[in-house]
């Protein structure tokens, strides 16, 4: 039969009269989809017969299907041709291929209505989903989460809420929760809530979630989170970015922060190191990874602030530091040797330095201050250090340069990176 689609093809366009206005919905809520790596979904699906008794539908077995279409899944106009044959092809096609997936608030309904077309096979097979912010008239409705939800992601696994503005009510979390229950990550970056109380809801409704991404707002900071809401055993991960106080004091009352084991933290602001410094001492022995984003290095900050002496068991630490302009230097004292002297346990194993410097000048300004700390006898006892500093190009040939002055015992890793790469770590 696929020897002659041409043919076939040419045929059924001479009953075009017959045919029905196209199925451009379904099309765009394809297209949207990210599919860049999935050359064979056009960019608009053949039209139907108008008259079902006029039209040879060819009825296969799914097996069939999806042996067909996996073999043509990069013949895009083979597949125009099935679609002629058989409507029910296209939203029946493999989108197992689609791992990832992310959705904007104008494509949440149209998805829907594809996802759960009786051949659909989408849904199933998304381990990941992304929603974010489309056009900014848009925001994500009750009613769009809520039908979102309904699409039965029986495998999703990590879920990411981008910078979207939400109106959510309870109705709609609750939704979300049944909808989402197989998530283990869950991350919720530039996303604004109603209060706390929301915030709670929803997180603490994933029964197996284990790790959790915040860089979260609250419109109501004076509200407080019902007893009734419980962080979910399983969480082991936790990084915050920029989070209310209310929120910090929430995890702290949870009795599931003390079996967290891995903790990012990005207080680059001088005013959120109390809350920072709170939250390590609740968390405990139970944490094993710890990486700060610390502050500028400035009067506002001293290596009292944040006491890690309550995390015994902690294996491996990444400081991340950004050099301010050596004018500035002189106002402050440098903390970083203060600071780790009092900071590495005796089970520390691995340590990571992440130096960020915007000129060769700050780097040789503050390069005496961090030889003396990558030189430290107490490192030695240490099964790696890793040395990453960011910055103009003509820096690296004087770190190359200094190195050899400070690892007589061989352990230090050093890596240079560009400003790019160091803001995806970021």
């Amino acid at each position: 039969m696929f020897s002659h689609r041409s043919s076939l093809a040419s045929k059924l366009q001479q009953n075009a009269s017959k045919f029905l206005a196209s199925r451009k919905r379904s099309a765009i809520a394809v297209a949207r989809l990210s599919t860049n790596n999935i050359p064979m979904i056009p960019k608009e699906l053949p039209p139907r017969l108008a008259s079902p008794t006029n039209a040879k539908v060819v009825e296969l077995p799914p097996e069939v299907i999806d042996a067909i279409i996996d073999y043509l899944h990069d013949d895009k106009y083979a597949l125009l041709t099935c679609a002629l044959v058989s409507p029910k092809w296209i939203p029946r096609s493999r989108y197992h291929f689609l791992y990832e997936l992310t959705l904007e608030p104008e494509d949440a309904l149209a998805f829907c209505s594809l996802s759960q077309d009786l051949y659909s096979t989408i849904p199933r097979f998304v381990r990941s989903l992304t929603l974010k912010d489309g056009i900014l008239t848009l925001y994500w409705s009750s009613s769009a989460l809520s039908h979102l939800a309904h699409c039965k992601f029986t495998s999703l696994e990590d879920l990411c809420i981008d910078r979207a503005w939400f109106d959510l009510d309870e109705s709609a979390i609750t939704s979300m929760c049944h909808g989402f229950a197989s998530i283990k990550t869950l991350k919720l970056h530039d996303v604004s809530f109603t209060s706390i109380a929301h915030l709670a809801q929803l997180v603490c409704s994933l029964p197996l979630l284990e790790s959790l991404s915040l860089r979260a707002n609250l419109e109501d900071e004076t509200a407080t989170c019902p007893p009734s809401y419980c962080l979910p055993e399983s969480l082991n991960t936790l990084t915050m970015r920029w989070s209310n106080a209310c929120i910090v004091d929430w995890l702290v009352s949870e009795r599931s922060i003390h079996g967290l084991r891995r903790v990012y933290l990005d207080f680059a602001y001088p005013a959120l190191i109390p809350g920072a410094a709170t939250l390590l001492r609740a968390v405990g022995s139970s944490l094993q990874q710890l990486s700060l984003v610390m502050p500028k290095t400035g009067p506002t900050f001293t290596d009292t602030e944040i006491d890690l002496t309550y995390n015994t068991r902690l294996r491996a630490l990444t400081l991340s530091l950004t050099l301010i302009d050596s004018r500035k230097r002189s106002h402050a004292q440098y903390w970083l040797p203060h600071f780790l002297a009092h900071s590495l346990s005796r089970r520390t194993e691995v340590l990571t330095l992440r130096v960020r410097c915007e000129s060769a000048a700050d780097f040789d300004d503050y390069w005496p201050d961090l030889r003396e700390v990558l030189a430290n006898p107490t490192l030695v006892r240490l099964r790696a250090v890793q040395f990453v500093v960011c910055g103009p190009s003509e820096i690296e040939p004087r770190v190359r340069a200094s190195l050899p002055q400070c690892d007589a015992k061989g352990l230090l890793r050093v890596q240079c990176v560009s400003a790019a790469a160091e803001a995806s770590y970021q």
